[in-house]
């Protein structure tokens, strides 16, 4: 639920919230990204399928994760 023009105004945040709203914007573009790029399997063709592209994966996957609980912790911060 996002806080409408004049909440931001009392809190003094607007720029911070309209910042926040671009991050989320790029944010959102990168996982469209990486959604076609997994979707069409990083554009690889079996034989060129090695252990290293494996490792490849396995190494996105983890950034993928560690994203995910960082954004999770980060949505919970208390206010300062």
């Amino acid at each position: 639920m996002f806080i409408d023009d004049d909440e931001c105004r009392y809190f003094g945040n607007d720029h911070a919230v309209d910042e926040f709203c671009e991050v989320i914007g790029k944010i959102e573009d990168e996982l469209d990204e990486l959604t076609e790029m997994a979707q069409n399997r990083m554009d690889l063709i079996p034989q060129e399928i090695t252990w290293g592209t494996v490792g490849a994966a396995r190494h996105i996957l983890l950034l993928l994760r560690q994203a995910k609980a960082y954004a999770k912790r980060a949505g919970h911060e208390p206010q300062e």
